[in-house]
């Protein structure tokens, strides 16, 4: 599925759609990456950039796991490389979910407003920490 027609429609995040076309960026992806690597900016946790309601968190959630468990083909997260770390800028619910359902990898499409070789040494690095 096309990320930016997700963005668009059932993922309901127009102004990302639109915002990630204002300017140059670099993208790969999709990619499988580990779950620890992304960084989530959603939920109930205080620390959070956009802090939900922990109960319309965990409907969320216990929603999406219900789709995945059922078999959904669902569309890679997006993340934003920011200093080596992929800060998700959609896909924060189904990173959650897949948090709760223990997953250990999951498709990411990566982008960086500054160049290619920004996203391979991130990824190159994590491959390092892994080994």
């Amino acid at each position: 599925m096309d990320s930016f027609f997700f963005l668009n429609s059932e993922g309901d995040n127009v102004g990302l759609s639109e915002g990630l076309k204002m300017q140059k960026r670099y993208y790969l992806g999709p990619l499988e990456v580990e779950i620890n690597r992304l960084d989530r900016v959603v939920g109930p946790e205080q620390h959070m950039e956009y802090v939900e309601n922990e109960d319309w968190w965990n409907y969320n959630i216990n929603q999406i796991c219900e789709r995945i468990e059922g078999g959904w083909d669902m569309p890679p997260l997006i993340a934003e490389n920011r200093n080596g770390i992929f800060s998700i800028r959609d896909g924060n619910h189904r990173l959650g979910a897949l948090e709760k359902l223990k997953k250990e990898k999951y498709f990411v499409i990566i982008w960086d407003n500054n160049s290619l070789e920004n996203m391979l040494k991130a990824l190159s690095n994590e491959s390092e920490e892994v080994s």
